[in-house]
C-alpha cells in the first residue's frame, strides 16, 4: 500500500499541472497519516454504529440519560428521540476489548445520582470491568461528587459560552467559576467544544482537558493551526471527532 501510494505521488508530481500539484500533496499526507490516539469517536449512539466503525477508535463517546423509574441508562443524546436502548447492551462488547467510553450523563441530578451510581456500579461488576477505563461527564459538578468518591474519572461539561458576545467581566466570571469547580476536587477533568479551547487556556489550571471537535472527522484537524495544536497539547487528552456510519442518530 505504501508503494503504490508513493508511485502515485510521483506520476502526480511528473503529470498534473503545477497549480493542482498541492491538492495532490495534501491527498498524499491524509493518507499516510495515522489516526491520533487522543481522537475518539463521537455519538456513538447505537451498537450498530460502535460495531460498523469503533474499532480503530482508542475510545467512543456515549450520549446516556439515567431512567428513575425503570433503573436503566438509556442510550440517546435527547430524550424525544429514545428508543429505550439500555447502555448494559454495550457492556458485553467492551468486555471483548481495552476500549475507552466516555460517558456524556446528560440528565445527572440530586434525585437519580444514588440510583444511577448503583446501577453503573452493579454494570462494572457484572462484566468485570475497570472503573480506569470510563470517562463520567456532566454538567452537575457536585453530584459527580459520588462517582468521583467511588474512583471513576469525571469530567465538567463546561456549557457552550458565546464569547463573542461576552463582555470582558461576564468571561472573567466564567473563568473563576471554572476554577471553583476544578477546586471543588469533584472533577478529574473539564470538557468543552473545541472553539472555547483558547479560552479554556487562557485559565489557570493544571486540570485535564477533553473537548470535542463538532462535524470535523480527524483529517481535518491538520487543516487549522489550532487543531494541529490541539493535537500536540499534552494537556488535552481527548478530542471527539466525527464519523457517522451507516447507523448514526
Amino acid at each position: 500500500m505504501k508503494k503504490f501510494l508513493i508511485i502515485f505521488f510521483i506520476l502526480g508530481i511528473i503529470l498534473i499541472p503545477s497549480r493542482s500539484r498541492k491538492y495532490i500533496f495534501i491527498y498524499y499526507i491524509n493518507l499516510t497519516r495515522e489516526l491520533p490516539d487522543k481522537c475518539w469517536l463521537r455519538r456513538t449512539n447505537t451498537v450498530e454504529k460502535m460495531l460498523e466503525i469503533s474499532d480503530k477508535y482508542k475510545g467512543i463517546e456515549i450520549d446516556v440519560n439515567f431512567n428513575n423509574s425503570d433503573l436503566y441508562f438509556d442510550v440517546t443524546h435527547d430524550l424525544e428521540d429514545s428508543i429505550n436502548l439500555s447502555l448494559e447492551k454495550y457492556f458485553k462488547y467492551f468486555s471483548e476489548n481495552d476500549k475507552k467510553i466516555w460517558i456524556d450523563f446528560k440528565n445527572l441530578t440530586e434525585n437519580n445520582v444514588e440510583n444511577s451510581l448503583n446501577v453503573f456500579e452493579n454494570l462494572i461488576k457484572k462484566y468485570n470491568l475497570s472503573k480506569e477505563r470510563f470517562i463520567i461527564e456532566s454538567g452537575n459538578f457536585e453530584m459527580l461528587k459520588s462517582f468521583k468518591e467511588k474512583g471513576y474519572y469525571t469530567s465538567y461539561y463546561v456549557p457552550y459560552l458565546k464569547l463573542e458576545k461576552m463582555s470582558s467581566k461576564e468571561t472573567e466570571e466564567w473563568k473563576r467559576k471554572i476554577k471553583d469547580i476544578i477546586l471543588t476536587g469533584n472533577v478529574s477533568a473539564i470538557s468543552f467544544p473545541g472553539y472555547m479551547y483558547p479560552f479554556v487556556k487562557s485559565i489557570d489550571t493544571d486540570i485535564d482537558l477533553l473537548t470535542w471537535e463538532d462535524g470535523k472527522r480527524w483529517q481535518q484537524l491538520y487543516k487549522k493551526k489550532i487543531n494541529i495544536e490541539m493535537l500536540k497539547d499534552k494537556q488535552l487528552k481527548v478530542i471527539l471527532v466525527k464519523e457517522k456510519g451507516k447507523y448514526h442518530r
